[in-house]
């Protein structure tokens, strides 16, 4: 049925096309015929067919009157075919864990709940649809919420970190708009202590500046709390320090700040870096320049409030951090000066979950709206993700919100419920391996850890009627008197037996092929179906279905070469995709008769064919000679490298020239054939030859040679025929008119570029004119006579 219907869909494609004037016909029938063959039904057990295709049904009627590859096929045809037990198990939902969303209760410690489902289990035909299911996300009231400042502790910076001490309790009450259950954290940071970043001159290292602290590289100056006045407090007690380079420390800080755990992360919270800085940052390589060249191995190092690997691994790069961030989920705002804002606008082009902002100071301090602002931005939108177990599971998710950005929900409010996201998981295809058939796919928020939906999927590859292995199987007296089982319909035969009813023995086996097996080898494939799926296999032999042929039914008996409509010509028959010719026709599709009739030359009266094949000087192929070289003519008649052209014998010349030359007609020979004179000769008579006898360089007389023999005939054309020779005269005009032509377009392109380049130099000079400038800038070539040298370790007493 699938066939038939693929069939006259492709017909009816193939005349489309033909009235388009056969555009993309060879593709179109190459596609066609790749969609039939891939949702054909196969295979001769109940497992073997319905992996072959996700509506594939299998009968396992015992009294049903097929073959066993013929009991797999789609549900209505079998049903049409009077199959009471059909087997087609279906993809089904098995179980789900269904919490509803909630926001929990923070002083009951309940955790709340923004994802529904939670778990799902389900039953997945392979090639199939797939299953569809909704899934359901709301964010939640008073949503754990961490906040990490990172600040940069450099003198420059002094003016941001009064901002920060006094507007703390402003961003707390802002957050707490949102959620009260938020926790503040905070970090400072400057650079290696070591040479060219740091002055490591003892003195140096006691008194980098007035006032100021010792450097160092990062400080966790308090871990996340829930605690305002101790995050306050770390922030007054914030000691300011310096370096000699202009780029920071900030990746070693906040790969340190990302990673380790005793900075205070909770599992299950929205987790936010702000970074502040106004200088560049160190990045992988820079160490070097202090011997430094361990690469940073992105692990948690923090030993108190301090990173003591610091002085012995370089700087991350940019793709370890983007990763790091990536994998916590976290996010991280760049709140940095305008001077460094290109720098870290490229930074954030690397870094996922990252965003730029110009951080200001004073009056103008917008600390708070940062906070504030992206908080709420990593709040009013949501995306799913998935992972899974395999490469052999597909998952698309589609959401179906009002408000979406590709695969994401955006501007909703915390508490409301997100529409739901519609979620199909399909299956390629039926594992081998038993192991392999149950995969897991986790469907998660991308912004959270906890919240995750695990669907458990088992990939359906057997039959209900099939016998578990963990069974013994009960001997059928309908299996050849017990030498097999009955299963879904046919019979499952024992251990050295085959057969549809497992009537053969070994020793059968033995006596009907050396190498008995319905299985082709040269497949290396231990799923292949035996008689590939379109024969049964008696004893060792397959039995092949209509249309099918050869050893292993491997052969479509209708792909064959096709001419004049016809498969082989109809003048043979397709065994194994090639055609077998009939008596006296050869060729691929059977379409050149064998026999030699049409290459032997007729008689000159025209009756049967006398003489050799090909007149002896070619070979006759699908009814048409092949000549020798030097051998022309439908019959290979001519020689016209032999020196003995019709031509040239009998005096056909003399005879032609005597008859048109009117001075020459006394002169005719006496054995002249009858010679006909026509206005033009006709040369397409097999039996006549084209013949020219040339009067001068310019002229010639032709006539042709018909029935060579008994009954020759000379056509001759009554007027002679001239050549014109070359106009020299209009030759050589030519020639010069094109030089000069050529000549003139030149000159005229030369003045067209010079009077273009002119006017652009006028232009740009008066430009100049326009914007003058006057000795602004010192003379490169001169030198001062003095030159001052300082000592970096020289220090005062």
């Amino acid at each position: 049925m699938v066939e038939l219907s693929m069939t006259k869909l492709t017909v009816r494609m193939l005349r489309r096309w033909e009235t388009q004037g056969g555009r993309i016909l060879t593709l179109g029938v190459f596609l066609v015929l790749l969609i039939a063959r891939s949702e054909a039904c196969s295979g001769t057990t109940c497992a073997q067919c319905i992996v072959s295709g996700g509506d594939c049904a299998w009968c396992a009627d015992a009294n049903f009157t097929a073959l066993a590859g013929e009991r797999c096929s789609l549900a209505a045809n079998l049903q049409e075919q009077g199959c009471v037990d059909i087997q087609s198990p279906q993809t089904a939902e098995v179980s789900r864990e269904d919490k509803p969303v909630d926001d929990g209760n923070v002083t009951l410690g309940i955790e709340p709940t923004q994802l529904q489902p939670q778990a799902m289990r389900i039953k997945l035909r392979p090639r199939g649809k797939g299953h569809d299911f909704q899934v359901t996300f709301r964010p939640a009231n008073n949503f754990p919420v961490d906040l990490y400042f990172l600040f940069d502790l450099s003198w420059t910076m002094r003016a941001y970190i009064e901002d920060l001490r006094r507007l703390a309790k402003r961003i707390a009450d802002e957050i707490g708009k949102i959620s009260t259950n938020y926790r503040l954290g905070y970090g400072t940071f400057q650079d290696k202590v070591l040479l060219p970043f740091t002055n490591t001159h003892p003195a140096k290292l006691q008194n980098v500046c007035e006032n100021c602290a010792p450097p160092f590289d990062y400080h966790n100056e308090l871990s996340l709390t829930s605690s305002l006045i101790n995050f306050t407090a770390a922030v007054d007690n914030s000691q300011f320090t310096g370096n000699i380079d202009s780029p920071e420390g900030g990746f070693d800080a906040m790969m340190q700040a990302i990673v380790c755990k005793s900075v205070g992360w909770r599992d299950n919270s929205r987790q936010l870096i702000i970074f502040a800085s106004d200088a560049r940052m160190h990045f992988a390589g820079d160490g070097k320049l202090a011997g430094v060249i361990t690469p940073n191995d992105g692990e948690c190092h923090l030993q108190g409030r301090e990173n003591p690997m610091a002085f012995k691994q370089d700087y991350p790069s940019v793709g370890q951090l983007a990763a790091a961030l990536d994998k916590s989920k976290k996010h991280v705002i760049f709140a940095v000066q305008e001077a460094v804002l290109t720098e870290y606008q490229q930074l954030h082009t690397r870094v996922p979950r990252s965003s730029v902002n110009v951080l200001k100071a004073g009056k103008d301090s917008n600390v708070v709206d940062i906070v504030r602002d992206k908080y709420r931005e990593m709040t009013e939108g949501v995306k799913l993700e998935y992972k899974t177990s395999s490469d052999n599971i597909r998952v698309s998710i589609t959401p179906t919100c009002e408000s979406r950005e590709g695969s994401s929900c955006t501007n909703f409010e915390i508490g409301n419920k997100v529409e739901p996201f519609v979620v199909n998981i399909r299956a390629d295809r039926c594992p081998d391996d038993p192991k392999e058939r149950v995969q897991t796919v986790t469907i998660a928020p991308s912004d959270f850890l906890k919240d995750s939906l695990n669907v458990t999927v088992e990939i359906i590859c057997d039959c209900d009627c099939q016998i578990p292995p963990d069974v013994t199987p009960i001997p059928s007296e309908d299996c050849s008197q017990g030498n097999g089982t009955e299963e879904c319909g046919i019979c499952r035969c024992f251990s050295g037996r085959s057969g549809s009813s497992c009537e053969c023995s070994q020793e059968d086996l033995d006596t009907a092929v050396s190498e008995p097996t319905c299985s082709n080898d040269a497949m290396n494939s231990t799923t292949a179906p035996e008689c590939n799926g379109v024969g049964e296999c008696v004893c060792g032999v397959c039995q092949c279905q209509p249309n099918f042929n050869g050893r292993f039914c491997q052969c479509n008996a209708k792909v064959c070469p096709i001419f004049d409509g016809l498969l082989c010509g109809g003048n043979g028959e397709c065994r194994c995709e090639e055609c077998q010719c009939n008596a006296n026709y050869t060729g691929l599709a059977c379409e050149c008769p064998g026999a030699s009739d049409s290459c032997m030359p007729s008689s000159p009266a025209g009756g049967e064919t006398e003489g050799e094949v090909c007149s002896g000087h070619g070979e006759c192929r699908c009814g048409s000679c092949v000549c020798e070289e030097g051998y022309v003519g439908r019959h290979c008649q001519t020689c016209f490298l032999c020196g003995n052209s019709l031509c040239e014998v009998d005096n056909y010349r003399e005879c032609a020239m005597c008859a048109v030359i009117p001075e020459n007609r006394g002169q005719c020979p006496d054995d002249c054939p009858e010679v006909v004179i026509v206005p033009e000769v006709d040369t397409e008579d097999e039996q006549t030859e084209d013949c020219k006898d040339w009067l001068t360089e310019e002229c010639h007389v032709r006539f042709s040679v018909q029935n060579p023999g008994a009954n020759t005939t000379l056509y001759v054309q009554e007027t002679k025929v001239c050549t014109e020779g070359p106009n020299i005269l209009i030759i050589a005009f030519g020639v010069v008119a094109g030089v000069v032509g050529v000549g003139l377009i030149l000159l005229l392109l030369v003045r067209l570029l010079t009077s273009l380049f002119d006017r652009l130099e006028y232009q740009h000079f008066l430009r100049e004119l326009q914007s003058p400038k006057w000795a602004k800038f010192h003379n490169p070539i001169y030198k001062e006579a003095t030159t001052t040298y300082h000592n970096p370790v020289m220090t005062k007493d």
